[in-house]
């Protein structure tokens, strides 16, 4: 969900460690007294489950390949929606469930809908409205399980515990 709203919000997404494509290495050599160091401290200190990005340490990395390939496909997927990011045109969506998130990003030819469960523990059927003068236009997925459908100024769809799904409209 992190990487997801990191590319379909207007702010620098910054990533220093490998925990959000599912790194878990724990630093040996965390809260130690270090042989040399290149700060002004000379203890290894560290956070549980971190790399030590002052320290030496090792490349971020991890075996979950799923999160990987989010991450990669929601990099590149940012780039291309700046254009629309950067039109200042945020509007939350009102869902029918409190545990549910939605909002969009418009400009004058497409735009970019965000819904996601903040529910970790269970899915939900969702029915979203959208914006008063939003006209319906052609749905092209970028991140979901299943295709949602659009009638009458609302999106319906069923979320997975935590899940997001991103839409661009055109």
């Amino acid at each position: 969900m992190i990487i997801w709203l990191n590319a379909t919000l207007p702010l620098n997404s910054y990533f220093v460690d490998g925990f959000q494509t599912g790194d878990d290495y724990n630093y040996p050599m965390g809260n130690r007294k270090a042989p040399s160091s290149n700060t002004d401290d000379d203890i290894y200190f560290t956070h549980r489950g971190k790399i030590d990005i002052f320290n030496l340490s090792r490349k971020p990395g991890a075996n979950n390949i799923e999160i990987k390939h989010d991450f990669i496909l929601a990099n590149d997927v940012k780039k291309s929606l700046l254009p629309i990011l950067n039109s200042n045109s945020f509007v939350p969506l009102k869902a029918n469930n409190s545990s549910v998130f939605a909002y969009t990003f418009t400009d004058s030819k497409k735009g970019v809908i965000v819904i996601g469960n903040l529910n970790f523990a269970k899915g939900a059927n969702v029915v979203v409205n959208m914006p008063k003068g939003f006209k319906k236009g052609q749905i092209l997925p970028i991140k979901i399980s299943d295709m949602p459908q659009m009638k009458k100024g609302k999106i319906y769809l069923y979320l997975g515990a935590g899940e997001v799904v991103v839409l661009m409209i055109k």
